[in-house]
């Protein structure tokens, strides 16, 4: 009799797919109807909160422009809001601003040597929505300015550092493209000290504008001064400095 051989099973795993998160700022919601908007969608259906009203605006491909949702507890009606300055003190709805921008706000208007601004108005609820506002109409700008007591909205241009002005506040936006600061303190064939600038990224966006030739940037943590680097070939050990190459 002939004994068969055993059966052997092979089992295959397969990884689980590689999931990317996108941090997303998390909605602002309160009790009231939208005001100051600049469009509001025809109804878009019921949803049974305001957050399956979020998903539906943020997954509907004709409102990817909007910054905010209004919803009616009682007819559970959605509504996509784009250009949202503020909110009424209606009982009806909630309001929920749908943040588009990281901007950390400070006290101080925005300010530099080559600083500009344009006054967008007045009545914008938050700063974020202000924040919102500006980059939606002023793709270039770097910054935005905002004033609590009237709600008055800037968009700020080549902004690096903030005024003794603490009346208003401001933010800049991140940088772009990032650049790969590194600790240490950068040196070539010169360097020129342009200015204080409140952030690296600031520094080297500072150093592009004032000295286009420049390849390099370095950065003081401690004292905000601002550098440019011509001719850059390596950096010197010091952890109070970051230096980047910038890309020409």
């Amino acid at each position: 009799t002939t004994t068969p051989p055993p059966t052997t099973t092979t089992t295959t795993t397969t990884p689980p797919p590689t999931t990317t998160t996108t941090t997303t700022p998390p909605p602002e919601c309160a009790v009231g109807g939208a005001t100051g908007y600049s469009h509001k969608s025809p109804w878009l259906g019921s949803t049974p909160s305001t957050t399956a009203c979020i998903d539906l605006v943020r997954g509907h491909p004709d409102h990817s422009a909007a910054n905010a949702v209004t919803w009616s507890p009682a007819s559970r009606s959605c509504y996509a809001i784009t250009g949202l300055k503020g909110r009424n003190d209606s009982p009806y709805w909630e309001t929920c601003h749908l943040p588009r921008q990281t901007c950390e706000f400070g006290a101080g208007g925005g300010a530099g040597k080559l600083n500009t601004n344009t006054y967008l108005g007045w009545g914008y609820a938050t700063d974020a929505i202000c924040a919102d506002a500006v980059k939606q109409r002023y793709p270039d700008a770097n910054g935005a300015s905002y004033k609590p007591d009237s709600g008055s909205c800037w968009a700020e241009f080549k902004m690096i550092r903030r005024s003794t002005n603490t009346s208003v506040s401001s933010c800049a936006y991140p940088s772009e493209p990032k650049l790969d600061w590194k600790t240490g303190k950068a040196y070539g064939s010169s360097r020129k000290w342009i200015g204080r600038t409140m952030s690296a990224d600031l520094c080297g966006d500072y150093v592009a504008w004032r000295e286009p030739t420049a390849d390099g940037a370095a950065y003081n943590k401690a004292t905000t001064s601002c550098h440019a680097i011509f001719g850059t070939s390596g950096r010197w050990s010091n952890p109070d400095w970051e230096s980047a190459y910038l890309q020409q």
